[in-house]
């Protein structure tokens, strides 16, 4: 039986605890940094995608709104563009995001909260592996602590302070130009006006105004561009939730919430479960934290509960529900407080440094990976450089590279960065644009450029009809130990005809859409 949860543990002096968590969340950062350096890890294609992206300065981008380019954007114009000044907004973000979540549980409810709730979720798994990538949940959930930061504290006045209205309205527009999962904030704040007492305090009309006033300003400019633009992010958006298949899938749903327990580690899931299988339970929810505890089960319910649903209708991937987390480990913290529970947190913090340890053994030594047969879970971020060259090579006395797959074409824009051959994508004659490359960086058929093809599925090339010649000329292949080859095929092509159409197109070969063999590319 769990102890009794409603005796907290003494605090300890706000100050104290601020400066603990600070040499903490520093020297964790700094470690962070020098793996990042020494790391033999590759650009992925995502990153390779984003990096390219914060090449020119927009408010949108075909999949993603912008804050992810301008990130990156920033640290390569000071660093360069090696592949740990790509992701040195990582650690950087993550730290600034740790520091919040201190804020937020310190303002809640105690400095002893604050600190160790910092320290649990700086030592998340996910958070030990994001923090040496780069994507689009970083930002993201620095911005959403932030605006969770100032909504608590426009509680803490009972609405009146419009400076905190303002702030959290700001926070709310930038985590949307971060990416649009920001969109369960405001149903969160909703739930918690239902749930929680201390949260209806900074419900009024005016602070409610100004936070939406301020938030659309924000997010004006992505609204902007993607009007410009056929609203291609809507659209891309609207594409991954896949609602046009088989829509009960109990398969997908377990598997998304199995992989939560990996989101915040095996001891920290089973803590949560029993917790809110206990709510009403009077030593889950007790004294005057009740209404606080409530607000923070408001704002991961969204998250949790709309992903759950996707996944049970579609798929999900495990990170989609990415903004539950900041509420979750900060009620968590409480919690575990509570009850007396330091082993339990203590041993979850330890095994997160064990395994994240483990990690990054691995993707900053190749060697230990191939010892440790793990070959296949690096292959895609591992090598680029020398088949970037090895292309490179091959395509000499030819004037572009044309590429028909968005993973390939990120990595090449960014390993052929300094060399002067051109790079676009080229897709099937009338085809769908499907990402940012074939919609601003499509090769313009017609020209009369000497053009090599770099296809990765050449079972494809009978489609590309608008060339009567397709000649392939050579392959690109690299063995990284794994069962196959990652192999791609170069094609010479000439002779456009500008009078064909998508209907010249023949149908497939037979056996076109079957696998070759055992292999498939990567």
């Amino acid at each position: 039986m769990m102890p009794n949860m409603t005796a907290a543990p003494k605090d300890i002096e706000g100050d104290k605890a601020l400066r603990l968590f600070i040499i903490f969340i520093s020297c964790l950062t700094a470690i962070r940094v020098v793996l990042l350096m020494i790391s033999d890890l590759n650009i992925g294609p995502d990153e390779a995608q984003y990096w390219w992206w914060s090449q020119s300065f927009e408010f949108g981008y075909f999949s993603k709104p912008p804050m992810i380019a301008w990130l990156i954007r920033a640290t390569t114009s000071v660093f360069g563009d090696a592949e740990w000044a790509v992701r040195l907004g990582s650690p950087l973000v993550s730290a600034a995001t740790s520091i919040m979540i201190f804020f937020v549980a310190r303002a809640l409810y105690d400095s002893r909260t604050a600190l160790w709730a910092g320290v649990l979720w700086a030592t998340l798994p996910v958070m030990m592996i994001s923090a040496g990538i780069i994507s689009t949940d970083v930002p993201l959930l620095f911005f959403w602590s932030a605006a969770l930061f100032g909504l608590v504290r426009l509680c803490k006045t009972e609405g009146a302070s419009l400076g905190w209205a303002a702030f959290t309205g700001a926070m709310i527009g930038l985590g949307m130009m971060s990416k649009y999962a920001m969109i369960y904030f405001p149903l969160a704040l909703g739930l918690s006006f239902v749930l929680s007492t201390f949260a209806r305090k900074a419900m009024k009309p005016l602070p409610l105004l100004i936070m939406g006033g301020v938030a659309f300003v924000f997010f004006l400019p992505n609204i902007l561009w993607n009007a410009a633009n056929d609203f291609q992010t809507l659209s891309h958006t609207q594409s991954n939730a896949n609602l046009k298949g088989d829509l009960y899938n109990l398969d997908e749903l377990a598997e998304f919430l199995i992989s939560q327990a990996g989101i915040v580690g095996p001891i920290l899931f089973v803590f949560l479960v029993w917790g809110l299988v206990r709510l009403k339970k009077k030593n889950v929810l007790a004294g005057d934290e009740k209404s606080r505890d409530m607000m923070l089960i408001a704002f991961l319910t969204p998250p949790l509960l709309i992903i759950s649903i996707q996944a049970f209708l579609s798929r999900a991937n495990a990170n989609w529900a990415m903004t539950a987390y900041p509420a979750v480990i900060i009620l968590l913290t409480a919690w575990m407080l509570r009850a007396r529970q330091m082993r339990w947190m203590k041993a979850a913090i330890g095994l997160h440094i064990v395994l994240a340890a483990i990690v990054f053994a691995v993707a900053t030594n190749f060697t230990l990976a191939d010892k440790l047969g793990l070959q296949n879970e690096v292959k895609r971020v591992r090598g680029w450089p020398a088949q970037a060259a090895d292309i490179l090579s091959k395509s000499e006395g030819y004037d572009v590279l044309l590429v028909d797959d968005r993973e390939l074409m990120g990595n090449l824009l960014y390993y052929l960065r300094d060399s002067d051959k051109e790079i676009y994508a080229l897709d099937v004659l009338g085809g769908y644009i499907d990402h940012h490359y074939e919609a601003f960086n499509m090769y313009q058929r017609g020209s009369t450029d000497k053009a090599l093809l770099v296809m990765k599925y050449p079972k494809y090339l009978y489609a590309y009809v608008e060339f009567s010649n397709r000649d392939v000329i050579a392959i690109s292949e690299l063995d990284l130990g794994v069962k196959c080859l990652r192999q791609y095929t170069l094609v010479a092509l000439s002779g456009y005809d500008s009078t064909k159409t998508q209907d010249d197109i023949p149908p497939p070969p037979p056996g076109t859409n079957r696998r070759n063999g055992d292999c498939k590319p990567f």
